[in-house]
């Protein structure tokens, strides 16, 4: 069904996806000027997805169309649902749980829609997941290839999307945990494992492609900057995308270390502003965390709609992305996602005692990316990767209720 809905819905580029995979058409005729440009001076951590995209025009001779990369990205949505079912039997050790797992993905619409947006989320949700899922093996097995493996998968998913480092963060706080109960001192080998591949791509990617046009990409947007532009205003919604970052380094004189000073005066304001101003600060961090976590589509609509077609839009894709917050498409989508959340604190009810590591993984991660992106730059798109990992708990809180349901009619 992904496939089919990418390929004829024919959803071009704009924006980042535009400038990635233009830029990696261009490596491949050995073209590497537009890395002197404003882009990757700006953001050089994209060059990690764009060198995937050029590896992937290189192999199959594609060009600067979207639609190839749709279909990876369908490609790797479905290996992250066979990841989300075998993680589900491994940290709940029920089949059950990773069937249901499976049918709450099959009906989650709003990822097909996602895998239109042409850019490094879907694609890095993949590589963690299974890093997750080769994690827990570890727990089962104690054979520390998997360790490695997972590292490695992880390394990946970072050198692709750096939010990547939510979910590496959250397993080395488990690894330490089990480090410390278990005296096992193999958790450390993938500690330092993680962090030194996660480092290590990015900067050798970088390092490669500054050596092709003898540039120094060193100096980039901070990622104070990204802070500082969350606790803004923004015409979108408190704390989204309003241009501070990318205008602030530009009168830094593209500096660093001077748009940090200037980041820093930014963050101090706001603090000032949230101090003397409670009220405000409450409506702030709510309409923040509101227009990420309750907005049902991830912005999977409004790829469609913001971006240029290939082809004029009839049928069900004109239905789609015309009127995006008041069609079919859009009520469904709310309804899953206020479906996946009950059934996730549904979850968290019933394991509110349980201890087992294993089940804290994914409550972690998504704490992670509940609090980093409560405080930086907002974006609903960069939630669905942890709505995504919500499924295998709401999985979980269908066996429960059932269990718990049991429970109760018994006794009558």
């Amino acid at each position: 069904m992904g496939v089919i809905w990418v390929i004829n819905a024919q959803i071009g580029l704009n924006g980042d996806s535009s400038n990635i995979i233009i830029s990696a058409y261009q490596f491949t005729q050995g073209d590497y000027s537009i890395l002197t440009k404003s882009y990757f001076k700006h953001y050089p951590f994209q060059l990690g997805f764009t060198m995937l995209c050029q590896l992937l025009m290189t192999i199959f001779s594609w060009n600067d169309n979207a639609i190839p990369f749709a279909i990876v990205n369908v490609i790797c949505l479905a290996l992250t649902y066979v990841g989300i079912i075998l993680l589900c039997a491994t940290i709940f050790k029920k089949d059950i749980v990773a069937k249901y797992s499976g049918v709450l993905c099959l009906f989650c619409f709003t990822a097909i829609l996602f895998c239109t947006f042409v850019y490094g989320i879907v694609i890095s949700l993949m590589f963690s997941v299974w890093g997750i899922f080769i994690y827990t093996k570890y727990n089962k097995n104690n054979k520390i290839v998997y360790l490695c493996i997972s590292a490695f998968l992880l390394g990946v998913s970072y050198l692709i999307k750096t939010n990547a480092m939510i979910v590496i963060i959250a397993l080395m706080i488990i690894s330490l945990i089990y480090m410390i109960n278990e005296k096992n001192s193999k958790y450390l080998i993938f500690i330092v494992m993680v962090m030194v591949l996660s480092m290590s791509l990015k900067t050798i990617t970088i390092q490669v492609y500054e050596n092709k046009e003898n540039i120094n990409l060193d100096d980039s947007e901070p990622l104070i900057g990204w802070l500082a532009m969350g606790l803004q205003e923004s015409e979108r919604a408190p704390g989204w995308y309003n241009g501070f970052n990318y205008g602030n380094f530009e009168a830094s004189g593209l500096s660093s270390n001077v748009a940090k000073e200037n980041a820093l005066r930014e963050i101090k304001k706001s603090l000032n502003r949230f101090i003397d101003n409670p009220s405000y600060t409450k409506d702030f961090f709510e309409g923040k965390i509101c227009s990420q976590w309750n907005e049902p589509t991830f912005e999977s609509l409004w790829f469609g709609q913001s971006r240029p077609s290939y082809v004029e839009r009839q049928g069900i894709f004109k239905i789609a992305y015309e009127n995006i917050d008041n069609n079919g498409f859009y009520y469904y989508m709310n309804f899953y996602q206020q479906f996946i959340y009950l059934l996730t604190l549904l979850y968290f009810t019933f394991n509110i005692k349980n201890h087992d590591l294993n089940h804290i993984i994914i409550p972690l991660i998504i704490l992670g990316g509940f609090t980093y992106h409560a405080l930086f730059e907002a974006k609903s798109q960069f939630i669905f990767t942890y709505f995504l990992l919500m499924v295998p708990l709401a999985a979980s809180g269908i066996v429960k209720l059932h269990c718990f349901s049991k429970k109760v009619f018994n006794k009558r």
